[in-house]
């Protein structure tokens, strides 16, 4: 039950502190058992997995489905007003292996204001409230409605072994608190793609020898200092690299001589 209590709270805030200003309750539905009549948005939702399913159904079959799905109804997406479920869509598989009733809330989501990437934030608040979401998620997501940078990163981590940090730490100068909230909302710049493009290649270079993201980040740390200068960098960690330390800690002061190597 507390945790029950805890979900709703976060919901009622959510709806509170940015759903009341965007979107207008249409209706509420109850004991709905027309699985069909709410659309998901593909690449935007969570996908359903037949564990999480088959984790609720004993919970659903002891207690009933409690509380409300959420849906959206708006244009925005296809052109057409629609349906779309945006949170406890496991919930909502659950109850149709059950045969079980479900209830639901409608937001419309369709005045001038209101833009593809303010459902794509009522998404993620939504589903914040049970299991967060990805780097990667949010990555194929923004890439999905066409912002270049997004496309570019996800583009670029496809094709190589490195992670969503280490794109974040290529593209956006760092991964920190600041890169990260711009990087979550959408909001992405890159500092310098030319410049990017260097460190890419550079660090694609040095990723088998400095394969841990978190020794890795020494890495991204003393690029910072060789002003552009990163093959020299690299010709002089490749030269040493049976000496490469295995640990952040040890690994940023073994960099830093590199870099004095180099002035």
């Amino acid at each position: 039950m507390k945790n029950k209590n805890i979900k709703l709270k976060r919901v009622e805030t959510i709806i509170n502190e940015r759903i009341s200003e965007t979107v207008t309750l249409v209706k509420e539905v109850r004991n709905s058992t027309n699985y069909n009549e709410l659309k998901r948005l593909e690449g935007f939702n969570r996908e359903v997995s037949n564990s999480g399913v088959k984790n609720l159904t004993p919970s659903l079959e002891k207690r009933g489905f409690w509380g409300v799905a959420l849906v959206i109804e708006t244009s925005i997406i296809t052109g057409k007003l629609e349906q779309f479920i945006i949170d406890s869509q496991h919930r909502l598989e659950a109850c149709r292996v059950l045969g079980m009733p479900y209830s639901y809330m409608v937001y419309r989501l369709d005045k001038e204001e209101d833009t593809l990437d303010n459902i794509i934030g009522t998404i993620t608040d939504f589903n914040s409230t049970a299991v967060k979401w990805s780097n990667i998620k949010y990555l194929e997501c923004y890439a999905k409605t066409g912002k270049k940078e997004y496309v570019i990163m996800l583009d670029a981590l496809k094709s190589t072994k490195l992670t969503v940090t280490d794109m974040q730490n290529i593209y956006l100068g760092g991964s920190g608190a600041e890169q990260v909230k711009a990087f979550k909302s959408g909001k992405m710049k890159f500092e310098d793609k030319k410049d990017s493009e260097k460190k890419l290649l550079v660090t694609m270079k040095i990723h088998d020898v400095i394969p841990m993201s978190f020794v890795k980040r020494s890495f991204f740390k003393v690029l910072k200092l060789v002003k552009g200068n990163y093959m020299a960098l690299v010709d002089l960690i490749l030269a040493d690299k049976a000496s490469i330390p295995d640990s952040e800690k040890k690994c940023y002061p073994w960099l830093l001589e590199k870099c004095e190597e180099i002035k």
